[in-house]
């Protein structure tokens, strides 16, 4: 399991850029040291309770895995720890994607969406431009 620890830099009195630039550097640790995309996640770890959207590829397979959580560290350590039966057959993964959201709702509302019928063609469109920026 990864822990985040703050190091030198003040997470609570630190400016914006900086905390972001912070908590991306240990994301990016988390997830193997791959690049990781989307929003900035603003509310990991240290810094709120936020709720998320994640987006996870096997570096050995390619596969994806989407998923929703309030602790993105612990969870990424969960899906690369093997405790859980399908995406311990994929391991190591990387995060490559997060979307905030204000509540656990709209975050389990947005992976439903992404995993449904009605939802096939964004998410279609998403994994292939998220691949995209991944092999830059």
């Amino acid at each position: 399991m990864v822990e985040l620890q703050p190091s030198k830099l003040d997470v609570a009195s630190s400016s914006l850029v900086a905390r972001s630039n912070f908590l991306m550097a240990h994301l990016a640790a988390a997830s193997g040291g791959r690049k990781v995309t989307g929003p900035i996640p603003v509310g990991f770890c240290e810094l709120g309770m936020g709720f998320w959207l994640y987006v996870l590829r096997s570096q050995g397979s390619g596969k994806h895995y989407i998923g929703s959580t309030g602790d993105l560290a612990r969870r990424l350590a969960e899906h690369n720890g093997g405790r859980h039966r399908w995406s311990n057959k994929y391991r190591p993964w990387s995060m490559i994607h997060t979307e905030e959201f204000e509540n656990r709702s709209e975050a389990v509302g947005r992976e439903r969406y992404l995993k449904s019928k009605a939802g096939m063609r964004e998410r279609l469109d998403l994994l292939r431009r998220l691949d995209d920026q991944v092999s830059d």
